[in-house]
């Protein structure tokens, strides 16, 4: 394949699952200290190793994720390995609208730095 070829494929196509030397070096994940990194890859590595998690699993993972920091879609679907307009339609913005996830900008739903939290237990 030719370089060219490869620039045009969208990183969605790529498969990252199981490839955690991808995601530690994604530029979405990069202002994430080390520390933090390394805990939220050990909370979503059972729904990233696994092609079909129930749920209410992956909801509950997202809500471990979203509590140790605020994440963007992006770093969300990164970490579980899964694309983001998936986790969008039947996560993020049904979580949302039963108030159990918070966007960091709710009166701007598509705002370019949204990030989404949970309060600390």
């Amino acid at each position: 394949m030719r370089g060219s070829d490869l620039d045009e494929k969208s990183s969605e196509h790529l498969d990252i699952r199981n490839s955690e030397q991808l995601i530690m070096n994604s530029e979405h994940l990069d202002n994430i200290n080390s520390e933090h990194l390394e805990q939220l890859q050990q909370i979503a590595k059972t729904v990233r190793d696994s092609k079909k998690s129930p749920q209410n699993f992956v909801r509950q993972i997202i809500l471990d994720l979203c509590q140790i920091r605020a994440l963007s879609l992006s770093e969300i679907a990164q970490l579980l390995s899964r694309k983001e307009d998936s986790l969008r339609n039947h996560y993020i913005n049904p979580m949302c609208d039963q108030g159990i996830l918070k966007r960091q900008y709710p009166n701007i739903l598509n705002h370019p730095k949204q990030k989404y939290y949970t309060q600390k237990k």
